[in-house]
């Protein structure tokens, strides 16, 4: 009898000591999630966008980079004389610009004529025919309003204004250059400027040039009677 007590305590024993292995090694397994654990998905990087490409743009001779460009034109009576040479120039500079800039066009045209847009336009062959037929459909009449203009262009938020007015057709010069300087101290954009005829408005295009970083360009008889070839590169 004794000696089955022995046995029965004996085997009981056993039984739990092999418990007790069962659950170390079932804490070892815990301690260690890579043996079963499936593999960790690689999360795709994530990299930062790129920024616009800047290109080249040629108007009226005067050469420049920027991604984003605004051709502010005077589309008033005193244009009329000059007018298709300035529709001509700005339709082969629009058609030269890479699919990576954008563009715009606004008209300083007494009643502040709309843009076709009120934001830059990518330089898409779909938006260089539409504001192609745009500027078709606006011809020159009324008086110029080179701040209304302007304030519209800025808007566009561009790197780059190419501004072309008529010299001689200037009411308010030094409220047009206070103006720009408001403009500016919103945020620096580039201004290249062009003149038709000699008058006041040389002087205005001129000083708005040099304070803008830009170029100033006369428009002579030469130049209005033979199609520009070479661009004139400014820094």
């Amino acid at each position: 009898m004794r000696r089955f007590l022995l046995a029965v305590v004996t085997l009981q024993v056993a039984l739990g000591m092999l418990g007790g292995c069962k659950k170390a090694s079932s804490g070892q397994a815990a301690d260690q999630p890579g043996r079963d654990a499936p593999p960790e998905v690689a999360r795709p990087s994530v990299e930062a966008p790129l920024a616009p490409a800047t290109g080249p743009v040629v108007f009226m001779d005067l050469l420049a980079q920027a991604q984003g460009v605004v051709f502010v034109c005077d589309a008033s009576g005193p244009m009329v004389a000059h007018f298709d040479q300035v529709i001509s120039a700005l339709k082969k500079s629009i058609a030269a610009l890479r699919p990576s800039q954008s563009f715009n066009v606004v008209f300083s045209q007494g009643g502040g004529d709309s843009p076709l847009s009120w934001e830059l336009l990518p330089a898409s062959p779909f938006n260089k025919r539409r504001i192609s037929r745009w500027i078709d459909q606006r011809p020159p009449h009324g008086h110029a309003a080179p701040q209304t203009a302007l304030k519209t262009a800025f808007a566009m938020k561009p790197q780059l204004i190419y501004f072309v007015c008529a010299g001689d057709s200037w009411t308010d010069p030094e409220e047009t250059i206070a103006a720009v300087r408001k403009l500016q101290a919103e945020g620096r954009v580039k201004i290249d400027t062009i003149a038709f005829r000699h008058g006041p408005g040389e002087d205005v295009l001129t000083q708005i040039a040099q304070e803008s970083n830009g170029a100033f360009r006369y428009m002579g008889e030469e130049d209005q009677t033979k199609e520009s070839r070479t661009p004139t590169a400014q820094p």
